[in-house]
């Protein structure tokens, strides 16, 4: 994932150095930031509660890097990226670059500088709801096996599973056969788009086929639910715009006893 929030050549004048002159008279530095996040939401709702503002980002590193006086400008770099991926939870990672122009040294550059980067330490999980279904072939065996696809997604795990339901088709043009339904709770580091993905993948590897709107299918596996996550777009609903009218997705749902997701 390559989206990012950029902030580039920030001027601002503050005390910092080793020297005496440095923290008694100050200088002009410039500031490069960057925060790395999946912009995939706002990319399709273009609403700014969907990412980061960089306004705020900006105020936060000018607010730290003007109030204080440090030695190191690597010190200074750390304090912002730090703070950064507290106050901002959606950015996975940030790199900080500090450049001093006019640094008290006897030589020809441009300007000298430090670049600090770091990743977010230890992602807390969110949690995660998915339907699945089945009413082709093998039924319980192929929930039995995309349950175990899920358990082996990167940075998840199958927290609890429903029993599996028996069900009549809704919404079907011809007739066909009876469903089988479930429910898994997951705990997962992946984005809800990169979530989806994976659910996709899993339901292709599984033999699921889209003739035709309704059609019956291998294996049907929708993400309903993830975690303090709202969204409304072509791709991706959350939560499923369907799921409270649909019973063979409450009932097992009811089973997993979770609290709001």
């Amino acid at each position: 994932m390559d989206d990012a929030l950029i902030i580039k050549n920030l001027r601002l004048f503050a005390y910092h150095g080793v020297n005496e002159e440095e923290k008694r008279d100050g200088q002009f530095f410039l500031l490069n930031i960057s925060g790395k996040l999946d912009a995939s939401a706002a990319c399709h709702s273009d609403k700014l509660d969907d990412t980061v503002s960089y306004a705020r980002m900006l105020k936060t590193a000018r607010r730290l890097f003007t109030g204080n006086r440090w030695d190191l400008l690597e010190k200074a770099a750390q304090v912002i990226v730090d703070t950064l991926l507290e106050e901002f939870g959606q950015l996975d990672e940030v790199t900080v670059e500090i450049f001093k122009p006019d640094a008290p040294i006897n030589a020809d550059f441009d300007a000298v500088g430090v670049k600090i980067h770091r990743r977010r330490q230890n992602n807390k999980p969110k949690r995660a709801v998915v339907g699945l279904g089945s009413n082709l072939g093998e039924r319980e065996e192929y929930i039995k096996q995309a349950v175990a696809a899920l358990g082996k997604l990167p940075d998840t795990r199958v927290v609890k599973m429903s029993r599996i339901h028996e069900t009549a088709p809704q919404g079907c043009a011809e007739p066909q056969g009876d469903y089988l339904n479930a429910c898994v709770l997951l705990e997962t580091t992946l984005s809800p788009h990169a979530l989806l993905g994976a659910l996709l993948g899993v339901e292709a590897a599984h033999g699921r086929k889209r003739p035709y709107p309704n059609a019956p299918r291998t294996l049907d596996l929708d993400l309903l639910l993830y975690e303090n996550f709202r969204i409304n777009t072509p791709e991706l609903t959350l939560p499923h715009p369907l799921m409270w009218k649909r019973e063979f997705v409450l009932v097992p749902l009811g089973e997993l006893e979770i609290e709001a997701v």
